[in-house]
């Protein structure tokens, strides 16, 4: 692939480099691979069963003064381990590391990420996450007068995990206190539990998290909803 991005982290809602606007043209060679099995509950394919997995690199191309200069790799795996007929356990574990003079940021938070956290509320120039998710039927459909419906009801358990680090920095290897939250160059954790459903034709969630260390809990619930496809 060929590509360009442009990056306003005051656009992106990351405040810690709002200041920041970056130009990369780069080639990006791609390595994929996928085994998974879906099906058809909802009128949208579901995975169900299998892994895939997706490993690719930025790598810039200096086409002018104003352009930067670092290398982006990106690495995502999912699987896939059904339970009977209409359970599953879900995983994913995503990262991305960012190298040179002036590293690319990534900020993450919030839905479809590390719940429990504020939207772009952990940023660094190398973030991982892991998240598992018990998936599990609640309803199928619900129909009203005008044929208006709601359909493919799933609930879900789930534990995200996250590690945020700056190019240079000394990684501290513990989790963050919950009652202290959002120190720099920890790792990060979640729990929590929601539901998601189909109607209009997108994919609607609901899910309740808390921060927590393994050790301790944060007393709030953090609630979010979004509109998104499951990973």
């Amino acid at each position: 692939n060929l590509g360009y991005e442009h990056l306003d982290y005051d656009a992106a809602n990351i405040p810690q480099y709002d200041d920041l606007d970056r130009k990369l043209m780069y080639v990006e060679p791609v390595i994929s691979g996928d085994t998974v099995l879906y099906r058809n509950l909802t009128g949208y394919g579901e995975a169900y069963s299998g892994w895939r997995f997706r490993l690719n690199t930025r790598i810039p191309i200096k086409a002018g003064d104003d352009m930067e200069d670092y290398w982006n790799t990106y690495a995502d795996f999912r699987e896939y381990v059904p339970l009977g007929s209409r359970s599953l356990l879900a995983f994913r574990q995503w990262g991305a590391w960012s190298e040179g003079d002036d590293p690319r940021y990534f900020g993450i938070g919030g839905a479809g990420s590390i719940r429990g956290y504020d939207y772009n509320r952990l940023v660094g120039s190398r973030v991982a996450m892991a998240s598992m998710e018990l998936r599990f039927p609640v309803l199928d459909q619900i129909r009203f007068p005008g044929n208006i419906s709601f359909y493919g009801f799933r609930g879900k358990f789930f534990v995200d995990t996250a590690a945020v680090w700056d190019q240079g920095d000394d990684f501290d290897w513990d989790f963050d206190d919950p009652d202290t939250p959002d120190r720099e160059g920890t790792l990060y954790a979640s729990f929590g539990w929601g539901v998601n459903f189909w109607f209009i034709g997108v994919e609607w969630h609901l899910e309740w998290a808390r921060q927590t260390d393994f050790r301790s809990t944060n007393n709030d619930w953090y609630y979010e909803w979004s509109i998104r496809r499951s990973f």
